[in-house]
């Protein structure tokens, strides 16, 4: 069994844009500069997924609320 404690949205939101982050800042020849750049890119496009998920979900919870 695994005990690892799941990840909150927001906590892999934070993790998959400081990833893209340190991939941008990686020095290398200009095939991995691409190679990285497209790795970022898949980040913070799933990152911007999450996010719009979890500000749905907050939208629904006030919408409850009220």
């Amino acid at each position: 069994m695994n005990n690892e404690q799941k990840m909150t949205k927001q906590q892999a939101i934070d993790k998959l844009r400081k990833e893209a982050r340190e991939l941008d800042e990686k020095p290398g020849s200009i095939t991995e500069y691409a190679s990285n750049a497209y790795k970022a890119k898949i980040r913070r496009n799933v990152a911007d997924k999450l996010e719009q998920e979890l500000n749905n979900e907050n939208s629904e919870d006030n919408h409850k609320k009220d």
